[in-house]
């Protein structure tokens, strides 16, 4: 009989001081060389205080509760779901052959006027796509309208925010989650601004079949991350990214970690 499967409880949300403190640009969660930082000093609570804690945004596979808490044995301490405007998800990352084509990443996308409406300026997002790529079909994806020079193409058609989540870890756990995730090798470790559900922190009520928003609203707070790195920063013939992050479609495995741990996080 194959063992069963351990069942990891919905975290509470970070309380309000928590979220507070990430907006502060000189807390642990907005210092973007956090992971260096640890490398060279010894965290412990051997003193018998509280280990400090970070706020990480997990996507992709490690929405997965059972890869991530239970696989990877992460014991986050609270979890918020959030909304990620200047970041998007990709699958740029070379896999292993024959068995995963590729894995998930982010790279980031930049604000632009929306100039069309003649009462007021809003500001829309829109992909970068890497100036020094070689591809030459790669161009800019305006995220607006979902179309592309060359015709487009369906895994570049979602022109809203990254959708993740925040999860509250100890130092230790953040050490073993970019070492293991290759970070300085496979990724960039990055901070990035995330917006919380409704709920999350305010007296709005948050429902699933609610649409995401293109600009979400609220008091956004800094989080630790992973973004692939640039093509630029490798060779054509580079095994680490993929040249044309369009092309390679993930396992049907690889997709599974993603949606069972979108409907686990009860996401749009």
């Amino acid at each position: 009989m194959p063992p069963s499967k351990v069942k990891h409880p919905r975290l509470p949300s970070p309380s309000a001081e928590r979220l507070q403190l990430a907006r502060k640009p000189t807390s642990t969660d907005a210092d973007p060389f956090l992971y260096q930082s640890i490398l060279s000093e010894h965290h412990d609570n051997a003193d018998g205080k509280p280990e400090k804690t970070v706020l990480y945004l997990a996507y992709g596979s490690n929405l997965s509760i059972e890869k991530f808490r239970g696989d990877r044995g992460i014991n986050p301490l609270s979890q918020v779901n959030v909304y990620v405007p200047a970041l998007r998800l990709t699958f740029d990352l070379a896999g292993i052959p024959y068995l995963e084509p590729c894995f998930s990443g982010t790279q980031y996308r930049t604000k632009k006027k929306d100039t069309n409406n003649a009462y007021e300026t809003t500001e829309r997002y829109r992909d970068v796509v890497d100036e020094k790529a070689t591809i030459d079909t790669l161009e800019d994806i305006d995220l607006e309208s979902g179309n592309q020079e060359h015709g487009g193409y369906r895994k570049d058609q979602w022109h809203k925010p990254l959708i993740g989540v925040v999860y509250e870890v100890t130092l230790t756990d953040y050490a073993h989650i970019i070492a293991t995730e290759g970070g300085g090798n496979g990724y960039v470790d990055i901070v990035t601004e995330c917006f919380p559900f409704p709920g999350a922190d305010d007296d709005n009520e948050y429902n699933p079949s609610d649409p995401t928003p293109d600009v979400p609203s609220g008091n956004p707070f800094m989080a630790q991350t992973l973004l692939s790195p640039p093509r630029s920063a490798y060779g054509p013939n580079s095994h680490v990214v993929r040249p044309d992050s369009s092309y390679a479609q993930p396992s049907a495995r690889y997709l599974k970690l993603i949606t069972d741990g979108a409907e686990e996080l009860s996401f749009p």
